[in-house]
């Protein structure tokens, strides 16, 4: 398979195939577009380029490699802007890519990156993370202001909301309640 050249013709493959067999739309995945570069480094950081363990993406080529991708992403220029599918990864964003020089010339080396985001990321699926906060008290007889409301309990949840951007369906929703 060529993930390593921008014309390639198996890059539609990640958008069908996957390392686990889970369905193709689902909840929890990096969106591959997010301008979070600290979530793009801790995707890319530590994949194996080649078949010996001890030859990983370092924290410093993630970093360089996160900056690329956030910056093509929100790009406006010539072929720059957000990708539509995990085959846009090899179609558009492999050709601008940070080269050094064994990393530019080894297949594998150079897919790495390619490889680890595929894997775990999505650009189909938006993931929200709502905080809600819901206090119980009472005003005081003479309260003229929302200032003078007294807190007897609070109660922290996180709802975790992964919503399909085509179809606008609801793909997950999970409600976790947090205890400080």
């Amino acid at each position: 398979m060529d993930f390593f050249t921008k014309e390639s013709g198996d890059a539609a493959l990640l958008d069908l195939f996957c390392i686990n067999s889970a369905p193709a739309l689902v909840s929890g995945r990096v969106d591959l577009n997010t301008q979070q570069q600290p979530v793009l480094e801790a995707v890319i950081a530590g994949s194996i380029k080649v078949d010996e363990a001890d030859n990983v993406v370092s924290d410093a080529d993630a970093t360089t490699l996160a900056q690329s991708l956030r910056g093509f992403t929100a790009g406006t220029g010539t072929g720059q802007g957000p990708l539509k599918n995990r085959a846009e990864l090899v179609t558009r964003w492999i050709g601008t890519l940070p080269s050094s020089s064994a990393d530019e010339i080894i297949k594998r080396r150079r897919e790495a990156p390619i490889r680890a985001l595929s894997d775990i990321g999505n650009v189909r699926t938006w993931n929200l993370l709502i905080d809600v906060i819901a206090q119980s008290g009472r005003y005081l007889k003479k309260a003229d202001s929302i200032n003078q409301f007294t807190v007897e309990g609070e109660r922290r949840y996180w709802l975790h909301v992964a919503i399909d951007r085509y179809t606008g369906k609801v793909v997950s929703r999970q409600l976790e309640p947090v205890y400080e």
